[in-house]
């Protein structure tokens, strides 16, 4: 029941990019990103933690996903709000097969407030809206930006932050700002 829950989040924030969503499952939650995770991963998943070892184990452990290097990842979890430059080596899907792509999974301070600041357009964007973050450095955005340049090739992004709000970004969502 909790993972069907989450999942539910999830698709609700991928249906709306840029809509910051509070999930009271998540806030206070010493295992959030296992919780986030679990209703995505499995067995046939592959996953790569960047710069989190014991994160790796539980997502692991939980979940039976197998770790990976992060080209071959079917999701990147960034717990520090960043994949410290490796960005240009994740899966991108190809023409013939864009599902084929990686998800990037983004723990960051605050998702409402901070001083990265977007306008988001595009798909399940009522015209457009507005995002900010804190804990997220402003190249590794423009590094997702550059990654999704070429629709439908690229990268969905999630967040969750330290208060259990999550927000998505397809990437078919344009961003400015930044």
């Amino acid at each position: 029941i909790r993972d069907h829950g989450m999942f539910r989040w999830i698709l609700t924030a991928m249906s709306h990019p840029g809509s910051v969503l509070a999930v009271p499952e998540l806030d206070g939650e010493p295992e959030a990103m296992s919780l986030f995770l679990s209703p995505l991963m499995d067995q046939e998943t592959t996953f790569a933690v960047i710069g989190d070892r014991l994160l790796s184990e539980r997502l692991q452990r939980s979940t039976f996903a197998r770790p990976v290097d992060v080209d071959q990842a079917d999701y990147i979890i960034a717990p520090q709000g960043s994949t410290q430059g490796m960005m240009s080596r994740f899966r991108r899907g190809t023409l013939d097969y864009p599902d084929r792509s990686a998800t990037l999974v983004y723990r960051v301070d605050s998702l409402g407030y901070g001083d990265l600041s977007l306008t988001l357009t595009g798909p399940g964007v009522d015209g457009q809206t507005e995002l900010e973050i804190a804990g997220m450095d402003k190249d590794e955005f423009r590094q997702l930006q550059a990654a999704n340049m070429d629709f439908p090739l690229g990268l969905d992004a999630l967040f969750l932050d330290r208060a259990g709000r999550i927000a998505a970004m397809a990437r078919s969502t344009r961003t400015e700002g930044v």
